[in-house]
């Protein structure tokens, strides 16, 4: 355990702030992501974690981040297949898309049947995808520059 503190201590920024966000992620998924209460005839009350329905994306992909992490510093042998970029980004967006979808369809049913784990699983899920995407987006706009600026330099060749 102490050897993951030490090898986490030494990430860089932007794979802190993705394994944060994973794990705060799994963490909400045991939290209430619905809260029902009726008051009709009795009081009735129910509660739902993350873990029923489309919510298991978010909690699968949170999780997938973190072992393939742990793994990796525990110098476990990984097919060279499997990219730790590509996991990531793959595991992102399922996370963005398990908890907006189950946000989305819990909001237009009725705003309060949304549990704080929800909320809490939809922010973290919102920063994995930041932490992934965030120097990507940098070399996409980078490169982009490069090639505008060497096709300016052969156009003016001719």
């Amino acid at each position: 355990m102490a050897d993951l503190m030490k090898k986490f201590k030494g990430e860089g920024k932007k794979k802190k702030i993705v394994l944060i966000g994973s794990l705060v992620a799994l963490v909400a998924m045991f939290l209430p992501w619905v809260n029902v209460k009726y008051y009709f005839f009795a009081d009735i009350s129910y509660t739902s974690n993350g873990w029923n329905g489309v919510g298991t994306l978010t909690g699968l992909a949170s999780l997938a981040i973190i072992i393939f992490w742990v793994l990796s510093t525990l110098e476990v042998k990984i097919p060279s297949e499997i990219k730790e970029e590509l996991v990531e980004k793959a595991a992102s967006i399922l996370m963005i898309f398990g908890s907006g979808y189950a946000f989305l369809n819990l909001i237009f049913n009725d705003i309060n049947l949304v549990g704080i784990g929800l909320y809490i699983a939809l922010v973290a899920s919102g920063v994995v995808v930041y932490g992934v995407f965030k120097n990507g987006i940098k070399v996409a706009v980078i490169e982009a520059k490069k090639n505008e600026i060497v096709a300016k330099k052969e156009e003016d060749k001719k």
